[in-house]
């Protein structure tokens, strides 16, 4: 497992790097609406606290889900819960038209 934090802030990664870098972690300086990451490079993103600190949210999401490795065949359980998901909403809406049409 390899670890990742991100900071738009040169003091902040410079000290995070120096107090918990080191082996499989590391810390990137860079704007967290245009991550320093390549796209599909990480399995998972954790963000905490962070939304209500960035003017433009919306890039910032689009950004997570940018970087996150986009491999159903990697996550299969998370694949067969979206389709179960997604089976239980058409059933939903299947049955709300049948009753308007009633």
């Amino acid at each position: 497992m390899h670890v990742v934090g991100v900071d738009y802030d040169a003091a902040t990664t410079a000290h995070a790097a120096r107090t918990h870098g080191g082996g499989p972690t590391a810390y990137l300086r860079g704007a967290l609406t245009a991550l320093p990451l390549a796209t599909g490079a990480v399995d998972v993103t954790v963000s905490l606290q962070v939304l209500e600190h960035i003017w433009t949210p919306g890039d910032y999401v689009r950004e997570l889900a940018r970087v996150v490795v986009v491999e159903p065949e990697r996550h299969p359980e998370a694949v067969a819960e979206r389709r179960r998901q997604e089976a239980g909403t058409r059933r939903r809406t299947d049955q709300r038209e049948r009753r308007q049409v009633e």
